[in-house]
């Protein structure tokens, strides 16, 4: 094992708000989007005046967001190193136990029948090992909203493999990315649920998202900051001004290109965390507040929001305003019970347990007393809520 993984392991760079901030901003799209397909489907007037439409950009700036952190702390010259191993260890271990609970409530629930015979395709054997070890498909997985986490589970394999050998881990990126580009230019994008599964448009967020972590190193430390309030005010207007149009406008109206609005989005993480990082600005905490727990509202907003409206609909009370609160607030509810009740005691402990499993420093090969693991666990606590997820 190279020295320098666990030589820098104990290195953890500053928390920003910024990014914690533009997750929960992220999710909140989607929840609406989320919110505004549930209703419509049982005949609902779109909620809100048809805004949450828009929300679906939410998880393009999840992609670039995803992309931006992975690069900063791991693809960045001198960036912390770790094992592939331990970074895959450590990915498997945040996304999967909240992941299984929320797949082994919905297998419960459609094997007592919700969702009908339209859901029993869900239940083939093979479907359920794809579902649960993120593979892709071609129909939505067992928790509708986990397709996103099979391209993230590729995008962080990628990643390890640039842990070990850089250039190749890299190059697999750079070749990934540009299959995705030449087919969308090539008007022949590949869909979420559809083999190979991999190659649709929005991945190509991932890409951007490291492009901007690599190339704005140096914006970072030394870009003048008139010019990149400049760029967060015109890349969140543009980001804004899109979600707007596109829904107030026809269904399915489409506004910014993919590609420009991931620029848009990456041009935003790079302006909010330079400023961050030099002037100390901080984010507004409700939206950090939203972002720490945007992975457990994210597994479970859809499905809660989904059994909200039928209880509804099946009492007879109209699917209007007061029902789309009503959707939003028990969603909000549930993903913040299961934060704060399931996620964050279980990632508790299992830092705990890597902890107590190794508490004496190590010798390093040079004879000298390496960072004992529970300051590299300290290390990967702080770092781990700067991750998507």
């Amino acid at each position: 094992m190279p020295k320098e993984w666990n030589a820098s392991a104990a290195v953890s760079p500053q928390r920003l708000t910024s990014l914690d901030a533009l997750r929960g901003f992220a999710s909140l799209l989607v929840l609406f989007y989320h919110l505004d397909d549930v209703l419509v489907a049982r005949g609902a007037e779109p909620p809100f005046w048809g805004l949450g439409h828009g929300g679906a950009r939410g998880v393009d700036l999840l992609f670039v967001l995803s992309g931006y952190v992975m690069g900063r702390l791991y693809l960045r010259d001198g960036a912390r190193k770790v094992s592939p191993a331990d970074f895959l260890k450590q990915r498997a271990r945040r996304l999967l136990p909240a992941f299984w609970i929320v797949s082994v409530v919905a297998l419960s629930l459609y094997l007592l029948g919700f969702g009908g015979a339209d859901k029993a395709a869900k239940l083939e054997p093979w479907r359920l090992v794809a579902s649960f070890l993120l593979l892709p498909q071609d129909m939505p997985p067992l928790v509708n909203v986990s397709w996103f986490l099979v391209y993230e589970a590729l995008f962080y394999a990628l990643v390890a493999l640039a842990l070990f050998k850089r250039r190749l881990g890299i190059g697999a990126i750079v070749a990934w990315q540009g299959l995705i580009l030449v087919l969308w230019i090539a008007g022949h994008p590949v869909g979420p649920s559809k083999a190979p599964g991999y190659l649709h448009p929005r991945s190509l967020g991932l890409g951007i998202g490291v492009v901007f972590a690599l190339l704005g190193e140096r914006l970072e430390r030394g870009g003048p900051l008139g010019l990149l309030r400049a760029a967060f005010v015109a890349s969140a207007g543009l980001f804004l001004a899109n979600i707007i149009w596109e829904g107030i406008g026809e269904r399915d109206t489409h506004g910014v290109p993919i590609g420009l609005l991931d620029i848009a989005a990456g041009t935003m993480l790079l302006a909010s965390t330079s400023l961050e990082r030099r002037c100390g600005s901080r984010a507004p905490g409700f939206l950090v507040g939203v972002g720490n727990m945007s992975y457990s509202v994210y597994l479970t907003h859809f499905a809660t929001m989904t059994l909200i409206a039928a209880f509804v609909a099946r009492v007879g009370m109209p699917l209007g305003m007061a029902g789309a609160v009503l959707c939003l607030a028990g969603a909000m509810l549930i993903g913040a019970g299961m934060h704060f009740g399931i996620d964050r005691p279980l990632q508790a402990a299992f830092r705990r347990r890597s902890a107590g499993s190794g508490a004496s420093p190590r010798k390093r090969g040079d004879g000298r007393r390496a960072v004992s693991v529970p300051t590299a666990v300290a290390a990967d606590r702080r770092t781990e809520r700067h991750l998507p997820a």
